[in-house]
This record gives structure tokens, C-alpha cells and sequence, in this order.
């Protein structure tokens, strides 16, 4: 073939059909009732109190992302698969924090403008009853009224900017409580946002051509990474197991030398796929379109976690270091909250496909927080503009990084399981 390059068979074992089936309808059954309870009532006398409504969202969650964790754990399927789905409920805990904190404020504000208006009309009546009312006078407007040319002008401007905003972008337009709803608890797990929202921007119409232009390059995308998968990385893996198990540290060494650049293809490729190719198929279809910007430029390991994914930050801005802020925990400590909370998910979503906690992604990403403050000094010292911090972070994330997690992943699944291909090849 060309090249000479031929792809291996990929033995995939699929076991557990009927268990996804059954988790998938507890998510379904779990959104009904997070919509149950989000629904406020219309008198303060039925109003659920705040306590009890934070353990059933609290309960809620947690059930959501444990019968997942069960089942990922316990089934004998290929990693590869097992990671795919835990991935998908990992993203709907997100959403279902958010959907929660979110409508938990509307609900909040919408009580105190309802007592508000009732205190408000209370008054009123009072007023009414003690003593007649004036005649109602027309409030001066000469002061801020403007002229009917001006009028004019305002109008077609609003007009212009209404319709070029139409050409570019829609939005739908939801008010609460009208939001809490099964269609739009549903839109928001499919759209491309973690963050929970009132109105979105939508497409008014869906370019079909561009739409299966971003599905092929998916699969070309997921077939090259397939291929350096097939080609480099793992008959590297597989010439160095023996030598890495009796601890020669010079076979290593060459390993993760020639891990380095095939690793990060693959990582590459990743991200081309998921938040270049996927997440703009959905934003097609649903609108939103932002998701990353130039994290390949970051001085700092701390501008790369803010730019490289945008949905995860904005998340973790909003649910976890804000909230921390409120608390009186300071900004390094907020910080430092929001990478432990990664952390722990990283790990889950290796650990738990795989069948076995090493914690080498969880004390990983725990690096990152030692790097922070270290490649903001040397961005510091070299001066603004410098691209020190830059080569620091693509050295780390080359040479370090990528090739030591999946060797030490390789060698202990393989270790245990006495497999060559640990993505596709079922649990022993």
C-alpha cells in the first residue's frame, strides 16, 4: 500500500449493550426530575425550600455520574468505548451543574421581584383606601424627548443593526420560568456549551454542504490518528515493554523520544477533530462558535488552560471559582480548587475505562500548578512579548507530558491484562 504502510485489524468487543441502554434511560428519567423540581411556584406558600431543593440537585447529579462510573468499572468492553461514554456523562454532570446554579438564581430573583411587586401592590391599595388619588399627570418629557428627526435616524439605525444581526446570527428569546421545560432542558445537553444560558444564538439557516464538508473531515481526521496509532506509537510501546519493565532507563528514554512526535500528533488531531471539526458541526446547527483561541502561543501554563478550552473554562469560571470567591477563598486558592476538580475528573476518565488508579493524570495535572507560577516568572524576566514561557510549555507538552502518560499507561495495563492493544482489546 502506500508507503508500505497497512493498518492492523482492530479486535473491538462490545458486551455491554443492554447496560448502556438501561443508563441511558436513568439520564432521561434524572432530567425529568431536575425539571420537576426546578418548577417554581406560583405563591410563596408552596415554594419548595432552598435546602431541599439543593440535596435533590445535589442527589440528582451525583446518581447521574456514579450508575456510569458502576457500569464503566464493571463491564468487560474495549477502554476505548468505555471512555466514550464516560466522557458523555462526565459532559452531562457539567451541564446538569449548570442547568441547576443557573436556574437557581433565576429562581431567586424571580421570588424577590414577585414579593417585590406584591409589597409594592400592597401599598398601592393602601394608599387607594386612606385618601382619593390625584388625577394622574403625563410625566414631563420635554427635557428627554428628542425630535422627530432624531427619531427617525434612531429608527433606522435600530433597523440596520436588527437586520444585519439577522443575517449573521438568531437568537431564541425565553424568559423564566417559561425556560424550565423538557425541550429546553434537551436543547441545551445538545448544544456546544457547557454553561446553561437563557437564549442562544442560533443559525437561521444551516449551510447542508458545509455541514458534510465538517462530518468527512471528522472521519479523516479519526482515521489519521488511527494510523499513527497503529504505525508509531504502539509498535514503539510494544519494542520497549520489556526493556521498561527490568528498568532501563536508556530504553525509556529513547521511548518517550520516539513517543514525543507521534503523541502529539495524535493530541493534535484530537483537538482538530473535537473543537475545530465536531463542536463547529453543532454550532452550525445550533450557533455558538467559539470554543478555543491561540492557546499555542500561551507564555504561561496558566494563559494555556484559560485559551486551549474555552467551554471547560468558562464552566469553571462560573461554578467553581466564582462561587469559591463569594466564599472568601482567595484567588490562589480558588485556582488551585479549579485544577483539583480537573484533576479528579482527568483521572476518572482514565482510571475508570482502563480498570485500574495509578493517579499519574491526577498528579499531572497537579503539576500544572507548580508550572503556573514558574513559567510566569520566566515570562516576567524575559519581558513582555518574550517567548520563553512559549518553549517551556511546548517542551513540557511534547517531551514530557503526552509520551510519559501513555507509556506509563501502556505499561501497567499491558502488565495486568498481558495485552498488546490496550484501547481496543477487552478487559482479561
Amino acid at each position: 500500500m502506500l508507503l508500505g504502510l497497512q493498518l492492523q485489524k482492530l479486535h473491538i468487543k462490545y458486551t455491554c449493550t443492554s447496560s448502556y441502554c438501561i443508563c441511558i434511560v436513568g439520564v432521561l428519567f434524572l432530567s425529568v426530575l431536575l425539571i420537576v423540581l426546578s418548577k417554581p411556584k406560583r405563591t410563596a406558600s408552596k415554594r419548595i425550600p432552598e435546602s431541599l431543593l439543593l440535596s435533590l440537585h445535589g442527589l440528582n447529579c451525583t446518581v447521574e455520574l456514579c450508575i456510569p462510573l458502576y457500569v464503566v468499572w464493571h463491564y468487560t468492553g474495549a477502554p476505548m468505548f468505555g471512555f466514550a461514554y464516560l466522557f458523555t456523562a462526565v459532559l452531562l454532570w457539567m451541564k446538569l451543574i449548570s442547568y441547576a446554579h443557573c436556574n437557581r438564581d433565576l429562581r431567586l430573583a424571580w421570588y424577590h421581584a414577585a414579593e417585590a411587586a406584591k409589597r409594592k401592590d400592597d401599598k398601592a391599595d393602601n394608599n387607594s383606601h386612606t385618601h382619593l388619588a390625584a388625577p394622574a399627570q403625563p410625566p414631563a418629557l420635554a427635557s428627554t424627548a428628542v425630535s422627530g428627526t432624531q427619531a427617525l435616524l434612531l429608527s433606522n439605525a435600530i433597523h440596520d443593526a436588527h437586520h444585519v444581526l439577522a443575517c449573521a446570527v438568531s437568537w431564541q428569546t425565553s424568559s423564566y420560568p417559561s425556560n424550565i421545560s423538557l425541550s429546553n432542558v434537551y436543547y441545551f445537553w445538545f448544544a456546544p456549551t457547557l454553561s446553561y444560558q437563557l437564549n442562544y444564538p442560533k443559525t437561521p439557516c444551516i449551510r447542508w454542504y458545509y455541514v458534510a464538508n465538517l462530518a468527512v473531515r471528522c472521519c479523516i481526521a479519526l482515521l489519521l490518528m488511527t494510523l499513527i496509532v497503529e504505525q508509531y506509537i504502539l509498535p514503539a510501546l510494544q519494542t520497549s515493554f520489556h526493556p521498561i519493565t527490568r528498568g532501563d532507563l536508556l530504553s525509556t528514554a529513547e521511548t518517550l523520544l520516539a513517543l514525543c512526535i507521534p503523541s502529539t500528533y495524535v493530541w493534535l488531531l484530537i483537538f482538530y477533530g473535537f473543537f475545530h471539526v465536531l463542536l463547529n458541526l453543532l454550532a452550525e446547527l445550533f450557533g455558538d462558535r467559539l470554543f478555543y483561541r491561540d492557546w499555542w502561543n500561551a507564555t504561561t501554563i496558566e494563559a494555556y488552560w484559560r485559551l486551549w478550552n474555552l467551554p471547560v473554562h468558562y464552566w469553571m469560571v462560573r461554578h467553581m471559582y466564582f462561587p469559591c470567591l463569594r466564599a472568601g477563598i482567595s484567588k490562589t486558592m480558588a485556582s488551585v480548587l479549579c485544577f483539583v476538580l480537573s484533576a479528579v475528573f482527568h483521572e476518572l476518565l482514565i482510571s475508570v475505562p482502563f480498570r485500574m488508579v495509578k493517579f499519574y493524570a491526577f498528579f499531572g495535572m497537579l503539576a500544572n500548578v507548580l508550572l503556573v507560577p514558574i513559567t510566569k516568572a520566566v515570562d516576567d524576566y524575559c519581558g513582555k512579548g518574550s517567548q520563553a514561557g512559549n518553549w517551556i510549555f511546548w517542551v513540557v507538552f511534547c517531551f514530557v507530558g503526552q509520551p510519559m502518560s501513555v507509556l506509563l499507561y501502556y505499561r501497567d495495563y499491558c502488565s495486568d491484562n498481558h495485552c498488546t492493544m490496550p484501547f481496543a482489546q477487552p478487559h482479561t
